[in-house]
């Protein structure tokens, strides 16, 4: 289907409206209390989406598919030159570093057998790309969890966690995990991950096969990210626009870096609908597989360390603003989930207990509750739940949950904007580096690694273990 509008004006003002029905239309969807599976109401606002990206598509003549619109642009491509030219030396450094962060000591082999960077240069982007590999496993990591457990809703992160928490346990186990980090960088780390996550899946399999009744608990844990659906709306296109634009403007400096410098045909952005879901530089694709391993390799390897420093100078960031805001913070528990207590309410005692974060319920006890908007009565089920989830909020150090004081609610945008900021940057720069066709890191092995059947072999592991991490939705 075709729209000839040729009247500028006529077409403009049509796409406007499209786009403000579709706005609409979409938060009345997200708001509708929808009886059945999560799955169906998602699946009509992705139609939903997906109608309006293919009228604006037909009517503006786009590229693209499937509701997807690419919007091209050649502007800003010269912002690019003169950014990439003036500091040569950083951007080398730059892809360096996040080379190591990305593929441990395999990625300075690379780095050593490819590059005529002296021997310094190597050493150094060795001695900061372990640096920084040990503040995101120390200090980082440990957040990503908790954090999205409070910001992303219909992820069980928990689960996800408990479910290697067996397997993780075992000291030798964690040896192994440490070994694979620092010989083959995160990317490695993430597939040893996924193949430990298959492990337990298959066991699980066969275990329900067999009727044998004790398994280990797993859940899915492959979850699509999307504003609004399970993303704040507004803070989540912020931090989409933020990491897209990075991870691609990087692509773009180390492309015109190469000698001579590869062509970029154009840049711009990516929308499902109105929702941004993605940017793009375009290097001439034939040009770039001409050129030097190392140059390849520095151009696919430069958008996830983008994300990687993005994450880092956040982490940063989020470290100020909780020391700055600590005297406008409440402190206490409060309710986050379920339908028994208020959202927001503070629960001030169960049961006459202030410290309810060892709350242990039985079958049939009553729960005397007492909250800042009321007091109730529950009755724990079966399993001892009475039907609401709490978090804490500290005002000293990071805490999964933040409450400000009345007047000060405006900083909880910017706490999840910067939240968002970090766990999808995290995300995006490790899944990126991980060996599948689609994603850069099969790239830089396929460039790196001259043994095609070892690196078809590796991918293959990947696949398994990546597509098991879905598994588990057959039986939800």
């Amino acid at each position: 289907m075709n729209f000839s509008i040729k009247n500028k004006k006529v077409k403009n003002t049509l796409a406007f409206l499209v786009i403000a029905v579709s706005i609409v239309l979409f938060l009345f969807l997200l708001n509708f209390e929808m009886e059945g599976p999560i799955v169906l109401k998602f699946g009509i606002i992705v139609l939903q989406l997906g109608i309006t990206g293919f009228i604006l598509q037909n009517l503006y003549k786009l590229d693209g598919g499937y509701g997807i619109l690419l919007i091209r642009t050649k502007k800003g491509l010269e912002l690019i030159d003169k950014i990439a030219n003036k500091f040569p030396n950083f951007w080398k450094m730059f892809a360096d570093i996040g080379l190591i962060w990305g593929f441990g000591l395999l990625g300075f082999y690379f780095l050593i057998k490819n590059s005529k960077e002296s021997l310094k240069h190597c050493v150094t982007a060795l001695l900061l790309g372990f640096c920084l590999m040990l503040v995101t496993l120390l200090f980082i990591i440990p957040l990503i969890a908790p954090l999205a457990v409070s910001i992303i809703s219909n992820i069980d992160m928990a689960g996800a966690s408990q479910s290697l928490a067996g397997v993780q346990s075992f000291e030798f186990t964690q040896i192994i995990l440490m070994a694979i980090l620092v010989l083959g960088g995160f990317s490695f780390f993430l597939v040893a991950s996924l193949v430990l996550y298959a492990g337990i899946v298959i066991i699980n399999l066969i275990s329900i096969i067999l009727g044998i009744n004790e398994v280990v608990p797993i859940e899915p844990s492959g979850t699509l990210l999307l504003p609004g659906i399970n993303l704040p709306l507004f803070e989540g296109i912020l931090a989409l626009i933020i990491l897209l634009l990075v991870h691609e403007a990087s692509h773009g400096f180390l492309s015109r870096l190469c000698k001579p410098a590869v062509k970029l045909d154009s840049g711009g952005i990516a929308l499902f609908g109105f929702i941004p879901m993605g940017a793009f530089i375009d290097p001439d694709e034939k040009d770039l597989n001409k050129r030097k391993d190392i140059e390849q390799t520095r151009v696919m390897v430069a958008g996830s360390t983008a994300n990687i420093f993005t994450m880092f100078i956040t982490f940063l960031i989020l470290i100020l603003f909780l020391f700055v805001t600590a005297n406008v913070r409440e402190e206490g528990y409060f309710v986050v989930g379920g339908d028994a207590l208020p959202i927001n309410a503070e629960i001030i005692s169960v049961n006459g207990e202030t410290d309810i974060s060892n709350l242990n319920l039985t079958k049939g006890e009553t729960a005397h509750i007492i909250t800042d908007q009321g007091e109730f009565t529950k009755i724990a089920n079966e399993e001892g739940k009475i039907g609401f989830l709490y978090s804490y909020a500290s005002k000293q150090g990071f805490s999964a949950l933040l409450k400000f004081k009345q007047g000060f609610e405006w900083l909880s945008f910017v706490y999840t904007t910067l939240a968002l900021i970090l766990i999808l940057n995290f995300f995006v720069g490790v899944i990126n580096l991980i060996p599948l066709p689609i994603l850069d890191g099969y790239h830089i092995l396929r460039i790196n690694l001259k043994h095609k059947v070892l690196v078809k072999c590796i991918m293959y592991i990947t696949i398994i273990g990546f597509i098991s991490n879905f598994v588990p939705w057959i039986f939800k």
